[in-house]
Parts: C-alpha cells; sequence; structure tokens
C-alpha cells in the first residue's frame, strides 16, 4: 500500500483523475507481487537450507571484498555462527596451512579462472574431526565477476577411506614375518600416523596371566617424547593398576580428553610434563571374551571421543589377538619340535640345528657330541610297565639337568637314548661322561622297587672326528654300540618276554644290594701256584655272595647283574677292603712275594676316585703295594689304549702291579703290550682246554712265545689236569691256576696252604 501523503500528490498532479488512477493501481499490483516474491523467494531459501542440512553440504558466495556469504548448513559445518565472514573466520577450526592452502586457490582461481576443489580438515568442538570439501566456481554478471561454492560433508566417506587404509596397513604389519616386537610397533604408527595420535603403546598379558608388561612403542623421535617413552617402555602393570590394568580389569574402553585430571593414569605428572592432553585405552580380547592385552594412545590435542578410533580398535585388537594366538602356536609348535614332551629336554632336531650352527660357524671351537642310552631299561618297562619306564627316564633328565655342568645341551633322541653337545675337549667332555654315569647309576625308586642303571657311552670330537653334525651323531652311536657290546651287561637271568621274569630280576637286584649294603658278600681265594715245584705263589680274589635261598652264587651268577645295575664299583670295594683286612691281619704269615691278583671291571678302570682309595685302604691296612696285582681284561686295554696308559700308569706309582687277564681273546699287539707297565700275562682257561689238540697246544706255545720275548711272566687259567700242569710247565708257564691246584676258598684256607708250603694237586689231597 501507498502512503496517503503520496496518494494526495498524485492527486492533484496535472491530468489527475484517470491517469492517476490507473497509477495508483499499477503501484498496487507491483506492491502485491513484490511481496508475493519475497514470500516465495524466503520459502525457496528455507526450503534450500532444509535440503542442504539433509544433504550435509552448504553453499556461500565470494563477494568483491573477500567476504564469505554462508548459507545456514555452510555455517554450520565450519562450526560458525556468522553469516557474513572473511576467510580465516570461516576456516576458524581448520589447520592454518589448509587454510592458507584455499586462500592460495582462491586467487588462483580469481586469476585464471582455475576451479577450486579441496578437502580441508576441521577440529570442531563438539563433533570433533570433520572433513569437508570446498568447491568454488567463478560467474559473469552483467555488473561484476562472482564466486560460488559449495561445501560438502565428506567426512564418513573420509573416515571409511582411513579405516580402510589403517586397516590395511596394520593388517600387513602384523601379519608380516617379523619379530613381535617390530609387528607391533609398526601397527602403532600406522594409526598415530593415520589419525593424528602422538604416541601408542601395546602391552600383553605375561604367560603366568599377573602382570601387563608394555611390550612395543611408539613416539616420533624429536617429539618430545622421549623421557614419557622410555619410562613406559618394558614397565609392568598388575590388573586394575593403572589406566592400562582399568581397562584389562573392566575389559572395556575408556577415553580421557584430560589426562592432567585422570587420577589413574599411571604417569600423570610425567605425560602432563610432555604435554600430554588426550587419551584412548582399549582392551585386546579374544574370541572367548578374555583379555589378553591392552593398547593406548596419547595426544597432545584435546581430543573428543569420535566413531573412528573407537571403530577401528575393534579391528586393531582383532588383528593384535591374532598375532598373539599365531605367536603363541608357533612357540607350541617350536616347543613340539625343539623339546622333548616327556623330560622337557631338547629333542634331536634342536641338537642337529645346535650342532650345524657350531660347526658351521666361521670360528668354530672343538666341541663333542655324547650318545649315550640306558643298559637294562627295557627290563623296566617288561617288569613295571611303560609308565614306571617313563617315571626313569624324567628323573634321569631332571638329575643330569641339574648334575652336568652348565653349557651342556641335553637332548632326548628316542626311547632311552640320549645326547649331549659338550663346549670344550679332553678333560671337560671326560668331566661330562663322568657325570653321565653317575647320574644313571643313581639310584632311582618306582612303585616300591630300588634298582640303578648303567648307561653306554660313546663321544664323537669336533672337528677330529668330523664336521658334519649327522656325520658326528653317527659316530657317537656307533661308539655307544660298541661300548654296550664290549661292556659285561649280559642279563643274570635267561631273558624271557615274561614280566615276572623281569620282576625277578628287579627283586634279585635289590636283594644284591642289600648284600652290599649290609656287607654280607664274601671274598674267596683261588690258589696261584708255581708250576715248577707246585709252591704257593699267590692267589685271585673272587667274590662269593651268600644268597639266602639259592645258596653259595659264584660270580657268574650275579656279576653280569651287578655290572648292568651300575653295582660293580660297590662290589669292587668290597673285594679291596676284605683283601687288604685279609693281607694286614696275616702279613706275619705271609711269605714274601705272595701276592693276591684283584679283578677290575670296565667301569672300575675308568673311575679315577677308585685309585686314590686304593691308596688310601694299603695305607690304613699297613699292606704293602706289592702284595697286590689287578687284573684287567684284554679287551678292556683296547677299548681306550690312551685312558689304559694313564691308570695303569697312575697305579703303577703306588707301586701296585698289573696282569692281563684272558690274554689272547682280545686284539692287542706287541707294540701296545710292551708301552704298557704290564707284569703278568694269565692265559685264558678256553685256550688251556684246548691243549688236547695240536693246533691248541701251537697256540699256547705261541703266547708263552711272546711272552718270553717280553719278558712277562704267564700264568695259566683252567688247569684240571696233570698232564696239563706238566705241558704247561714243559713250555716254559711259569704259573698256573685251576681246581687242580684248589677251589676258590675262604682266607682260612687259603692261610692253610702257606703254613703246609706248598699246594698239592687236588687228586693228591
Amino acid at each position: 500500500m501507498l502512503p496517503p501523503s503520496l496518494t494526495q500528490e498524485l492527486a492533484v498532479l496535472p491530468g489527475g483523475g484517470v491517469e492517476t488512477a490507473e497509477l495508483l493501481a499499477r503501484s498496487q499490483r507491483l506492491e502485491v507481487l513484490l511481496e508475493h516474491t519475497s514470500s516465495s523467494l524466503k520459502s525457496l531459501e528455507e526450503r534450500l537450507n532444509a535440503s542442504e542440512s539433509i544433504a550435509s553440504f552448504g553453499h556461500f558466495k565470494v563477494d568483491e571484498f573477500e567476504r564469505f556469504q554462508l548459507s545456514a548448513s555452510a555455517r554450520a559445518l565450519l562450526g560458525i555462527e556468522a553469516a557474513n565472514a572473511s576467510l580465516d573466520e570461516a576456516l576458524a577450526h581448520a589447520p592454518s596451512a589448509d587454510c592458507d592452502r584455499f586462500g592460495a586457490a582462491l586467487w588462483q582461481l580469481i586469476e585464471s579462472g582455475q576451479q577450486v576443489d579441496l578437502e580441508v580438515a576441521l577440529e570442531l568442538p563438539q563433533s570433533g574431526t570433520r572433513w569437508v570439501r570446498l568447491a568454488v566456481r567463478r560467474t559473469q554478471s552483467a555488473r561484476s565477476s562472482e564466486l560460488y561454492g559449495l561445501i560438502i560433508d565428506v567426512t564418513e566417506a573420509r573416515r571409511e577411506a582411513v579405516r580402510r587404509d589403517i586397516a590395511l596397513k596394520v593388517s600387513e604389519a602384523l601379519l608380516r614375518d617379523i619379530e613381535s616386537q617390530t609387528a607391533y610397533e609398526s601397527a602403532l604408527q600406522t594409526v598415530c600416523a593415520g589419525l593424528g595420535w602422538d604416541m601408542g603403546s601395546c602391552w600383553l598379558m605375561d604367560a603366568r596371566g599377573q602382570h601387563l608388561r608394555c611390550l612395543a612403542i611408539h613416539a616420533p623421535a624429536g617429539a618430545g617424547l622421549e623421557e614419557l617413552a622410555d619410562s613406559t617402555r618394558g614397565r609392568s602393570l598388575a590388573s586394575g593398576q593403572g589406566m592400562v590394568g582399568a581397562v584389562h580389569a573392566a575389559r572395556e574402553a575408556c577415553w580421557s580428553d584430560d589426562v592432567a585430571a585422570e587420577v589413574r593414569f599411571a604417569e600423570r605428572a610425567l605425560a602432563e610434563r610432555c604435554g600430554i592432553r588426550s587419551a584412548y585405552t582399549f582392551p585386546i580380547l579374544v574370541d572367548t571374551g578374555t583379555c589378553i592385552g591392552v593398547v593406548q594412545f596419547l595426544s597432545r590435542n584435546p581430543r573428543r571421543a569420535d566413531a573412528l578410533l573407537p571403530s577401528l580398535s575393534q579391528l586393531i585388537g582383532t588383528l593384535l589377538a591374532q598375532r598373539v594366538r599365531r605367536e603363541s602356536w608357533i612357540t607350541r609348535l617350536r616347543q613340539v619340535a625343539e623339546r622333548d614332551a616327556l623330560t622337557g629336554l631338547y629333542s634331536r632336531y634342536a641338537l642337529m640345528e645346535r650342532i650345524w650352527r657350531l660347526s658351521g660357524s666361521a670360528d668354530a671351537r672343538p666341541f663333542a657330541v655324547i650318545s649315550f642310552d640306558l643298559n637294562r631299561f627295557r627290563l623296566i618297562n617288561e617288569a613295571l610297565g611303560h609308565e614306571a619306564g617313563d617315571l626313569v627316564l624324567k628323573a634321569l633328565a631332571a638329575r643330569a639337568q641339574v648334575q652336568l655342568p652348565p653349557g651342556v645341551r641335553l637332548a632326548r633322541l628316542s626311547g632311552d637314548e640320549f645326547a649331549a653337545l659338550v663346549p670344550g675337549e679332553g678333560v671337560a667332555v671326560e668331566r661330562v661322561v663322568a657325570g653321565i654315569e653317575a647320574c644313571a647309576a643313581e639310584p632311582v625308586q618306582v612303585n616300591g622297587y630300588e634298582f640303578s642303571l648303567t648307561a653306554a657311552v660313546g663321544v664323537a670330537r669336533f672337528p677330529s672326528d668330523g664336521s658334519e653334525a649327522e656325520a658326528l651323531l653317527r659316530d657317537a652311536d656307533a661308539r655307544r654300540r660298541r661300548s654296550k657290546r664290549s661292556s659285561r651287561s649280559a642279563p643274570a637271568l635267561p631273558r624271557t618276554a615274561s614280566a615276572a621274569s623281569a620282576l625277578t630280576e628287579i627283586q634279585l637286584e635289590q636283594e644284591l644290594r642289600n648284600a652290599i649294603d649290609s656287607n654280607t658278600l664274601e671274598v674267596h681265594y683261588q690258589p696261584i701256584v708255581r708250576l715248577s715245584d707246585s709252591q704257593l705263589a699267590g692267589a685271585e680274589a673272587l667274590i662269593r655272595w651268600r644268597h639266602p635261598t639259592r645258596g653259595l652264587l659264584t660270580p657268574a651268577g650275579f656279576l653280569p647283574l651287578a655290572d648292568a645295575a651300575g653295582l660293580s664299583r660297590a662290589i669292587s670295594r668290597v673285594v679291596l677292603g676284605c683283601v687288604t683286612r685279609d693281607l694286614g691281619a696275616a702279613a706275619a704269615l705271609l711269605p714274601p712275594g705272595l701276592r693276591v691278583n684283584v679283578n677290575l671291571s670296565a667301569l672300575d678302570f675308568r673311575d679315577l676316585k677308585l685309585f686314590k682309595e686304593i691308596g688310601e685302604l694299603l695305607r690304613v691296612s699297613g699292606v704293602a703295594a706289592e702284595r697286590l696285582r689287578f687284573e684287567i681284561t684284554e679287551s678292556m686295554l683296547m677299548e681306550d689304549v690312551g685312558m689304559a696308559e694313564r691308570v695303569v700308569g697312575l697305579l703303577a706309582d703306588y707301586g701296585v702291579e698289573f696282569a692281563i687277564d684272558d690274554f689272547g681273546t682280545g686284539y692287542s699287539s706287541l707294540g701296545q703290550l710292551a708301552r704298557l707297565p704290564v707284569h703278568e700275562i694269565k692265559i685264558d682257561q678256553s685256550f688251556t682246554a684246548a691243549m688236547g689238540s695240536g693246533r691248541g697246544k701251537a697256540v699256547v706255545r705261541a703266547v708263552l712265545d711272546l711272552a718270553s720275548r717280553l719278558g712277562m711272566p704267564v700264568t695259566a687259567e683252567g688247569v684240571e689236569s696233570r698232564e696239563q700242569s706238566s705241558t704247561l710247565a714243559a713250555y716254559g708257564c711259569e704259573k698256573g691256576q685251576g681246581y687242580l691246584f684248589g677251589r676258590p676258598a675262604p682266607f682260612r684256607d687259603l692261610l692253610r696252604l702257606v703254613t703246609a708250603g706248598n699246594a698239592r694237586p687236588v687228586e693228591q689231597v
């Protein structure tokens, strides 16, 4: 409507009347049209704003004064209130670098017409990080050149892209076949770089489920977080302790936008000093819901909770759990491959791998491979069952791990076969061999039975015996088998598959052990005479066991069992103690030159402690060393000539003499005999018995001729007839021993022969 004053003025204009009325009518129609148009534009603007809000975009115009005219949706997306704003005001929540980049693009558009299309990150107080796309075009109008643009919310698309990118990189890091700490640190670095966090740490529960330990941490170098990172790295927290422990206990994520006020934060003061403001901590859960670890990210910015990291945390936690489970499986598989399930010792594979490494290194040093198994182990399985056998193997393994020197690697190869890898050579290896034998010989109690075992041992040395792992172990195995064959470990009872028979042998072993402990074994003496005049020259001490139900047992009835059970050393000590006591008590009655021969077993021969005890026995009893002569078999000499030289030389220092027993049954050479301080040769009774044939006599004469050339006296064993005695004397044999001159008897019977002055053939007595 026109103002009344204007209507009156129009009425008095010249020509008034019709022209004035028409002009007024037009004016009113225009006024109605303008009002309708204004209402339509306002409605259109409202609908446009609603559409922009729904579609998450807004529009703006940049005028010639470089002012931004922003729609309501545009202002909401940018997080500002002013509809008319400068560039800095419009992008107040964007990083300064993005603001500068957008300004430079607008100038480029004004100058060259190049369109603007870029993305900007916004840190909004209420909604956190959001991304918007700014697209600007230039339009030409009749009046001026104007810039029009759109602001499009691309947060979800950007988050999805970031989520996919980070998920892919984290997956690659955690699934790669690299060291675990490196994989965890790579995953933390990916998240920190992708989402703008300053520091990340990964905590895993230890094997006992008691403490969380920080296994990996990422903090960029030069970022001023070194002190906090060093304090966190390797730290342990109990479940419930600190924010990390609290998240583990609750199994729920925790978002903190003010670390300084977070009393649960373990390093709160240090974190505040480093400028840490925000933290997001989440659990690592497995399928069962068990929490196996915690991941924590820290930021110097006041980060608001958003949907991106929590959604990623589920994926990251799942991938970390998979990595931990895979490592656990690999560890278990490696343990299966490297460790024996029964004993916990190394496996054959682990032992061979270690030998390969030692022998293949550039600075390889000497080492030895020892192969050993248990004699009579099958007896335990047969008598008491395989469970009892397993208990024995476990006991041996545990004992060996404690008693053997540090640095020795023990492995169970199969069944009762073991191996040891020993660094060094010489005495170090001998000490381990002695330790293995001692571990095996130590009594074991299973199911109410006590028994001992002996170990058959073979040694191969690097590099003298070979340089390949397979060859060294094969050589050690071969020597172990030879040692087993050469030892006196034949069963004391006939072997049958019967468990009752095996149990009987175990019971007999226990009875023998009790006889040794109670000192009820007996020593009998068999005369040794000069063949020329039948005068007593000495005797051989032979052990006897007066069994309560079996009667008097000869060595053949129980010594093989004693050797196999590791009791031969104890029996040797019984014999030596009895002989030295008897000789000491009758010293005044014994003629000069009379000697008592004592047998040494293969185990005795390697027991250096025994020889020190012999010196002590001679000192205590007052018996002269010349009264003793030790018998060792030819096969014992040949088994280890170097050891034989050492042992014989050691006893020779005490003044004790040696005799080679069962001569002719081994493979000694003249050179080896000449090297050893041997004082007598004893012809095996099998050769004496064969003298009825011409070939048998020839063999005996050859042995006697050899001994004569070496200047050694000879005693023939198994002399049972006067014909054998006279023939041997005619061939030059000095002494004889056998039933012809007397059976083994107690010491008092030997003293009667001494008193009689001679030892007549039994058929003359």
